[in-house]
């Protein structure tokens, strides 16, 4: 039977099952079925949570004193580190699919070339019980994690930036489902058959999904007025909320562009006094950096305000013939810049703690758990969730990992990141042998 090229799997996908009949849908159904393997779930906690666990997402690993921190071969640099997890924390039905019953995996990867690059992902493996290791302080030379925005407004060489925040994780066994072309008999010029079985294992992993887990709870108008920040009279809430503004208002500037013969596109006056800018705003910045994570009054509100208006008005001295072209920053521009900064400063609040909790709606001093999509989460075992081929390559290997996209991982972009290994390297032990692939979630 042929199978359907990506491109034409892509152009199905977005199609209704309908017309298919009815006995045929029920022997498909039966087919999809059959198709179940376990898998596990990997559900990150908010920052802050109270759910304890020897597993975890980011933060610093807790690694043996004789592990060293992975080094990428190709740069010479270390790795970042993504997440530890304790196997026997696993639910059983890892143990069943070939993973050991006790040790500990750790996940480190270069994120500049994750998935382009064989080497560009380290696992390390620990047999036997985990021990109370302390957490391995980061090496000085680690680069910066987050280069995205809101990361990026963070002041330079702040560990937030090098350092992922940690989260807890918890494991909740699932049974999944394919769709492979090759597990299931159908008829693959039928368009209708093509999107009915989609549509079946799609309905039998949510299905599946919904048995375990949680109900999501009400939404708290409160939590999310947090991101109409410069127009409400109670911004900035804390000192983070003020150090991320004026981060986004000195990126409002525009760039200095060099060009391949050494030229830049700024004249010697625009560049003084865009250099005269950064320097003020780094000053502010390290000024509301000291107090992070104090509770600001109405004070410091204002304070802050003026400075950011005055800010704008000195940069629209920057006339268009200073940069080539380009525009001073209008205020506009630098409140649609600040809208970025509240999540950021929460997950920083919930994960520190302390009295700028109380600045947060009651919903975020919760533990809360994290929410997962059912087209979107953190996977071991079972099959890759995409629409892309790279899951069906791999089928015969196992799934250690597939790590979503999300907000605490911009690096990622829309992508999912899958760490396969082969049965065989599996049953040695072979965590070094991984096979890294990236795909659309």
């Amino acid at each position: 039977m042929r199978r359907p090229s990506i491109f034409e799997r892509f152009a199905k996908l977005g199609r209704a099952a309908r017309g298919a009949p009815e006995a045929r849908l029920d022997l498909l159904r039966a087919k999809a079925a059959r198709t179940a393997r376990p898998s596990i779930l990997v559900l990150r906690e908010w920052p802050g949570s109270d759910h304890v666990s020897r597993s975890a997402f980011g933060g610093l690993p807790r690694l043996p004193p004789d592990l060293a921190w992975p080094i990428r071969a190709a740069t010479g640099k270390p790795m970042s580190f993504i997440a530890q997890i304790d196997l026997s924390e696993l639910p059983p039905v890892a143990w069943a699919e070939g993973l050991p019953a006790k040790g500990v995996l750790w996940f480190f990867a270069d994120h500049d070339n994750v998935g382009l690059e064989p080497d560009a992902v380290s696992v390390l493996f620990r047999p036997g019980a985990g021990g109370a290791w302390p957490e391995r302080p980061a090496p000085s030379d680690l680069g910066p994690l987050k280069q995205r925005k809101p990361y990026a407004w963070l002041s330079p060489g702040d560990p937030a930036t090098r350092i992922d925040t940690h989260r807890a994780v918890r494991f909740l066994a699932v049974t999944a489902y394919d769709a492979s072309f090759e597990e299931i008999d159908y008829d693959a010029d039928d368009d209708d058959e093509h999107d009915a079985l989609i549509a079946l294992t799609d309905a039998l992993r949510d299905a599946a999904l919904r048995q375990v887990l949680p109900e999501p709870g009400p939404s708290d108008p409160a939590w999310y007025a947090l991101w109409s920040t410069w127009n409400s009279e109670a911004w900035p809430r804390a000192g983070i909320f003020a150090e991320l503004a004026v981060g986004a208002t000195l990126d409002a500037l525009p760039r200095v562009i060099r060009y391949l013969d050494g030229r830049i596109q700024w004249t010697p006056e625009g560049l003084a006094i865009r250099d005269a800018l950064v320097a003020e705003a780094r000053t502010e910045q390290a000024r509301w950096a000291a107090r992070r994570y104090e509770v600001l009054d109405a004070a410091d509100r204002h304070a802050l305000r003026v400075w950011i208006e005055a800010f704008v008005a000195r940069a629209a001295v920057l006339k268009p013939e200073m940069m080539e072209g380009a525009h001073a920053p209008r205020l506009s521009d630098v409140e649609r810049l600040i809208a970025k900064t509240p999540p950021l400063a929460m997950n920083m609040i919930q994960a520190h703690g302390g009295a700028a909790m109380a600045v947060l709606p009651e919903s975020g001093r919760r533990p809360r758990q994290h929410a997962v999509r059912t087209s979107d989460y953190d996977q071991m075992l079972g099959y890759g969730r995409s629409p892309n081929e790279e899951p069906h390559w791999n089928r015969d290997n196992v799934l250690l990992l597939q790590i979503a996209a999300d907000a605490s991982l911009p690096w990622l972009d829309q992508a999912m990141m899958r760490l396969w290994i082969t049965r065989s390297d599996l049953a040695a032990q072979r965590f070094d042998r991984i096979v890294t692939t990236l795909g659309l979630s």
